[in-house]
């Protein structure tokens, strides 16, 4: 059987292609953590109303990339900011996602 040259082949040859560009590349920040809150009333078992308000809160969120933090660990470190019962309600439907 003759042996034949590269330069005879021709296009048969495997072709790898483009490499892809790999995982994504890391966060180039210090993360800045705030924990959203907002003062509320609560309803009691019994139907009654407090007169107090009460604070509920997210968790702790980046503001750059919007990492959201899991660990309690970090609200000692994390800015508190209160907002509005409306953007309070946004905010929890968005970390839900």
């Amino acid at each position: 059987m003759p042996v034949k040259r590269i330069d005879e082949l021709g296009e048969t040859l495997h072709y790898k292609g483009s490499k892809s560009e790999g995982p994504p590349s890391k966060s180039k920040h210090l993360h800045e953590y705030i924990v959203p809150f907002t003062m509320t009333r609560i309803q009691r078992f019994d139907g009654s109303v407090s007169d107090e308000e009460y604070p509920l809160h997210l968790k702790p969120y980046c503001v750059e990339c919007g990492k959201i933090r899991r660990r309690s660990s970090t609200y000692k470190d994390a800015l508190l900011v209160e907002v509005s019962h409306s953007e309070f309600k946004t905010l929890k439907d968005l970390q839900r996602v």
